[in-house]
């Protein structure tokens, strides 16, 4: 601790005697932050990049602030990004806490793949993993949202995810989503219930009419690898009361006007009734397109409704080449 403290010293002052007593320093106490600090500044000066990575990370593991500033530079650097990614193992669990507390406006595209490897190797939580495929979203990086999605979910098939309302929906990445509305706003509720006598679970919406709804109620964004499909579905409403009704909508992912939608799904009278969207996506969406219940008109979403409406056993099937119905 003693040769560590005169080193830093003399480093300081820019003593070139400090070049000379770095290498013992090294060996004599290799894990302090003085010598680290001096490591990552000579890595940094010499443009050695892995060396200037291990002794920041090993600083970032110490709880020292600016070493993650420089850090996280070297990471969103493409330059220099592959030397921090050698330097990834089943011990990197810095990386987690890098990867949640990035400034807010840092471009999510370029963490993307620190957090593929550090979720493949156990050390990046998955909501952290959750909250990078929503920030690929948002920044309109669709295609490097998905291919993280696949990569945290193990196997998923393009199309629909969880058609059937079977798995508890992650309301995050490309899995069923509704927002949370106040307390005091409830304009709905959404729930996913037992589909009892049948087996597995099924959507319920309640209508509570004490507030205005949301443009989507209930959605999930995804890709579709083809043209032409067709979406089917059943549901059932109790005491609906709304002269409109709801549709479901289907328009680009990065957003615009609805290019399809079904017809207004109104009061059935606690009775199944079945819905069909035939569709085309546009050029366009790039394959990726959003699905989402909506008012049919948008002033009955300003006024709210009332009722409840069941929802199950959807299916997207790809058709033949051709013009689809819409």
């Amino acid at each position: 601790m003693a040769y560590a403290r005169l080193l830093y010293a003399l480093w300081k002052k820019q003593d070139p005697l400090a070049q000379d007593m770095l290498r013992h320093a090294m060996t004599l106490a290799p894990n302090d932050s003085r010598v680290l600090i001096i490591l990552a500044a000579d890595g940094l000066a010499k443009e050695d990049w892995p060396l200037a990575s291990r002794a920041l990370i090993r600083l970032v593991e110490r709880g020292n602030p600016d070493a993650r500033k420089y850090l996280l530079e070297l990471m969103l650097n493409p330059a220099t990004q592959g030397a921090v990614l050698g330097q990834l193992d089943h011990n990197a669990y810095w990386l987690d806490a890098m990867l949640a507390t990035a400034p807010p406006k840092t471009p999510p595209v370029l963490l993307q793949q620190f957090v593929s490897e550090g979720h493949a190797l156990g050390v990046v939580k998955t909501q952290t993993v959750l909250n990078m495929v929503d920030k690929l979203k948002a920044s309109g990086d669709w295609m490097d949202a998905y291919t993280l999605w696949v990569a945290l979910r193990q196997q998923v098939d393009s199309g629909l995810h969880n058609p059937g309302f079977d798995q508890r929906s992650l309301r995050r990445g490309f899995d069923w989503e509704w927002p949370q509305q106040a307390a005091n706003k409830q304009g709905m509720r959404i729930t996913q219930v037992p589909a009892s006598p049948r087996a597995g679970s099924m959507l319920e919406l309640e209508l509570t009419a004490r507030g205005s709804l949301p443009v989507s109620l209930i959605g999930q964004t995804m890709l579709v690898l083809g043209e032409n499909f067709k979406l089917e579905g059943r549901y059932m409403s109790d005491r609906m009361r709304s002269k409109e009704g709801l549709s479901w909508v289907l328009r680009c992912a990065a957003g615009g006007d609805r290019w399809a939608q079904s017809e207004p799904l109104k009061d059935t009278q606690r009775q199944w009734q079945g819905f069909e969207i035939r569709f085309k996506v546009p050029p366009e969406c790039f394959g990726m397109v959003r699905l989402q219940l909506e008012a049919s008109a948008l002033w009955e979403a300003r006024a709210g409704m009332s009722g409840v409406m069941y929802f199950d056993d959807f299916k997207l099937t790809p058709l033949g080449i051709g013009p689809a119905n819409d």
